[in-house]
C-alpha cells in the first residue's frame, strides 16, 4: 500500500503494530524522499509474546479470545516502534510492507525538535 505524503522533514515514523507468528516478523518499509527511495526494515513481535525487538508494549490485555469466542489466558499486546528518518530530507511517501503477518494499526511522524526533547529527557 502507498501512502503519499505532502513534502515534510521528520525525525521518526512512529507504528502501532503487532505481528502474528512465532518471533514476530520483519519486512521492508520503503521510504520515498524528494531525492529517492529508501529501504528500511520493520520488525514487530508477535501480538501473544514479548517484544523480541526492543519495541514499547503501548497496548497489553491479559486474556484473549479464541476462535471458539471463549476466553484464554494469553497476554496479547500492541507494540509502538520508532523507524528513524533523515530530518534534513523531505519526506513524500511511504510504500508499506507486504508482510500479511503485519499488521499496522497507526502510524505518526516526530518532527525534528519533537524528537530532540524526547531524547533528551
Amino acid at each position: 500500500q502507498w501512502v503519499p505524503l505532502s513534502p515534510i522533514r521528520a525525525a521518526s515514523l512512529w507504528i502501532l503494530g503487532a505481528a502474528e507468528g512465532r518471533g514476530g516478523r520483519e519486512a521492508e518499509l520503503r521510504l520515498l524522499y524528494a531525492r529517492g527511495p529508501e529501504e528500511q526494515a520493520l520488525r514487530l513481535s508477535d501480538w501473544c509474546e514479548g517484544p523480541t525487538f526492543g519495541e514499547r508494549p503501548a497496548f497489553r490485555q491479559e486474556t484473549r479470545q479464541g476462535p471458539d469466542g471463549a476466553a484464554e489466558a494469553t497476554s496479547c499486546s500492541l507494540f509502538l516502534v520508532a523507524v528513524p528518518l533523515d530530518p534534513g530530507e523531505d519526506l513524500v511517501g511511504l510504500r508499506l510492507p507486504q508482510e500479511p503477518h503485519l499488521h499496522l494499526f497507526a502510524m505518526s511522524l516526530m518532527s525534528p525538535m519533537a524528537h530532540t526533547s524526547l531524547v533528551a529527557r
